[in-house]
């Protein structure tokens, strides 16, 4: 059986993988792991119900709501909100019906976005639905994957599960709010149930993700081709190698120069980025470069602010910053080798 041998490593997680068996490089000290599999899907079987918030028709009230937070780190880029969901009903189609229906929207902490993302009914599922002078997403923003419908103990006429990833708007990287969740209830004697799981917020579309490899654990490394992100599930799937190889993953954030002043004999620069973390501070004495590391930068996280002697030659300032990202698990699906990370 195939151990995990762990070493130091800044930023990253590396994994090894051969027709023989799986092991890993880790960041943070040196360490003796069980051997790992592509794990359990959450989205699947029982996986899928436990800890789902659940409404259900039946009650005095036509319509039953909840609202459950999310938070979006700051150093996402392109945010994206993800979540499990299911809809099953008793009911008959019947024409000029209202039925009952069940509504996810987004909205953030100050009220100013409030959007549905999807509606569900016994005609099916209706992503990014339109909403009459309200904020509205766009039919790319909203990306449902169809799943397996969960034992709930009893059978239903009508009955549909989902894996949505929602793209929220950049703007709302380091910001929080909730997702409503409401469901209409006609009042009729036909029940009708809906549930909500596994709220969270990774990094969404157009965020960078990069799978380096090499036939060595100590490099050098390249970034792999023919990679395949799949955001919702937090995983990357790629060919399958014909002989053993080592994985590493990482992903970049947006930084952003907010300031820039002269300070006695320094600069000093204001950012935006990730949180916790300091962006690397490049300069070039051209506008199209070439860019190289700033040397003898002194970073303030708390104040987001970098300092660095001014010269008296003209220079071009940009920020680099990475995202540390963990490789959960790892394995073999399908021909493909697939790294789930988070």
């Amino acid at each position: 059986m195939a151990v995990f041998t762990a070493v130091a490593r800044c930023y990253q997680k590396a994994c090894f993988l051969s027709r023989q068996g799986i092991s890993a490089l880790v960041a943070a000290g040196v360490a003796t792991l069980p051997a790992f599999s592509v794990g359990a899907d959450d989205f699947s079987g029982t996986n899928l119900l436990a800890g789902a918030v659940f409404l259900q028709t039946g009650g005095s009230a036509s319509v039953l709501r909840t609202n459950l937070p999310w938070i979006a780190p700051a150093n996402l880029s392109h945010p994206a909100l993800v979540f499990s969901v299911g809809f099953a009903s008793d009911e008959v189609f019947a024409p000029g019906e209202f039925f009952d229906s069940f509504t996810i929207s987004v909205r953030n902490a100050e009220q100013t976005f409030i959007a549905p993302a999807l509606t569900a009914d016994l005609l099916g599922v209706n992503p990014a639905p339109a909403n009459p002078d309200g904020a509205q997403f766009s039919e790319d923003d909203v990306q449902p994957e169809p799943l397996s419908f969960p034992p709930l103990g009893s059978s239903f006429r009508f009955q549909q599960a989902l894996l949505v990833l929602v793209a929220l708007p950049p703007a709302f990287a380091g910001q929080s709010g909730t997702v409503g969740v409401s469901l209409f209830d006609n009042q009729n004697h036909q029940h009708s149930v809906g549930f909500i799981n596994h709220i969270a917020v990774v990094p969404g579309p157009g965020s960078l993700m990069v799978v380096e490899s090499s036939a060595s654990a100590s490099g050098p490394y390249a970034a792999e081709g023919q990679v395949r992100v799949r955001h919702a599930r937090r995983c990357i799937s790629l060919p399958r190698p014909g002989a053993h190889r080592f994985y590493r993953l990482h992903g970049s954030s947006e930084s952003r120069i907010t300031l820039m002043r002269a300070d006695g004999n320094d600069w000093l620069f204001n950012y935006t980025g990730a949180e916790g973390s300091v962006p690397e501070l490049l300069s070039s004495a051209q506008a199209v470069g070439p860019y190289a590391v700033e040397s003898g930068v002194i970073a303030n996280t708390d104040t987001h602010a970098l300092r660095v002697r001014r010269e008296g030659a003209a220079r071009f300032f940009r920020l680099r910053c990475e995202i540390p990202l963990t490789i959960r698990h790892s394995g073999m699906e399908a021909g493909q080798t697939v790294i789930a990370y988070e």
